[in-house]
């Protein structure tokens, strides 16, 4: 579980910069495997930051797993039919 100090706060305009930063990011991988990004300033999520890491997570373990030949490379693709 990921806690926060209370004490510490960060601005509206802290809180979306830093937001940007991890869309840029997210993008960046779903332009390398699905040839296109993500519209993330545009979509709400019904889950918390834990969901998130949690799916990050998996991704990581997914590119693990392709990396050592146990998934292969054209399973992304193949499986959620990407870039259609």
């Amino acid at each position: 579980m990921l806690s926060a100090d209370p004490r510490m706060s960060a601005s509206r305009d802290e809180v979306e910069t830093a937001l940007e930063a991890v869309r840029d990011a997210m993008n960046a991988v779903s332009v390398h495997y699905a040839d296109g990004g993500i519209a993330y300033e545009h979509t709400a999520l019904q889950a918390d930051g834990d969901a998130l890491i949690y799916r990050l997570r998996q991704g990581l373990r997914y590119r693990e797993l392709v990396q050592a030949g146990s998934i292969p490379w054209s399973d992304f693709h193949t499986r959620f039919n990407a870039g259609e």
